[in-house]
């Protein structure tokens, strides 16, 4: 069998650990998760790149079985990833707004300009 799918799938399994951890990292240590994923993905990549022909061993579709499940669970986790940071986006959106609000209370839109016609209320 090919190193490289060898390669490939302990890359795959870090990559998959590396997401099913990231929930549970705050702080500095997000950001240092976030490029280990980078990397990880990258170096996926380079593998899948390098894998040229289809599995013909019993061995080799194994591994591809194996492969295809953990890709599966990648997509999901990536999936979540992505949700969570656009829980976090919105979250820090929200406190901004607040802030902004809290820092300037009678800054609110005013209806200057605008015609009231109060014959037909």
């Amino acid at each position: 069998m090919d190193r490289n799918w060898l390669q490939l799938v302990d890359v795959s399994e870090r990559l998959l650990d590396q997401l099913n951890r990231f929930p549970k990292v705050d702080g500095d240590e997000r950001e240092v998760a976030f490029t280990t994923i980078e990397s990880l993905l990258a170096e996926r990549e380079q593998f899948i790149t390098l894998i040229q022909s289809p599995a013909v061993t019993e061995e080799e579709k194994q591994v591809g079985n194996h492969l295809l499940k953990l890709n599966r669970d990648i997509e999901q986790g990536l999936a979540r990833l992505t949700n969570q940071l656009k829980l976090d986006i919105d979250r820090m959106k929200h406190k901004k707004k607040i802030n902004r609000k809290y820092d300037n209370p009678y800054d609110v839109g005013t209806n200057e300009g605008a015609f009231i016609d109060k014959r037909s209320t």
